[in-house]
């Protein structure tokens, strides 16, 4: 599997109240996949109080039927549907997301990951890179 893309977050916010000065917070950044990295992607539907875990190594495959196996994951990209925010966990790291936010974290995981139980129904996606086998 070769994969070529990149996470960009761009966040500008402008203060506009009234003055002639603009007060500005900027934040950008933008990391490449390296074409030595592996990335799969998992989805479900939770109803209110179920939790889901995700193992890395659960038959995932990539664009070839090939199966992908990963030795770990080291970024995540979380997005949760639900009104209420839901969190995906680890070991090392514990991300948040609600109302269609996607939420990333960099991270060095065994296994499993954990989507903790939470109020109302709603879906979730979760793209995993990381280095394989």
């Amino acid at each position: 599997m070769t994969i070529e893309g990149r996470i960009t977050i761009d966040a500008l916010i402008q203060d506009t109240s009234g003055s002639t000065d603009v007060k500005i917070i900027s934040l950008a950044k933008s990391d490449a996949i390296g074409s030595d990295s592996i990335a799969a992607f998992a989805s479900g539907t939770l109803a209110d109080g179920q939790t889901a875990s995700i193992d890395f190594n659960a038959g995932f495959r990539d664009a070839a039927g090939d199966v992908l196996t990963f030795e770990s994951v080291t970024r995540l990209l979380f997005q949760w549907s639900g009104g209420y925010s839901r969190t995906l966990g680890g070991d090392t790291f514990s991300v948040a997301s609600k109302d269609d936010r996607v939420a990333s974290s960099d991270c060095d995981e065994g296994q499993p990951l954990t989507i903790g139980a939470g109020t109302g129904t709603g879906t979730y996606s979760i793209v995993m890179i990381g280095t394989p086998i």
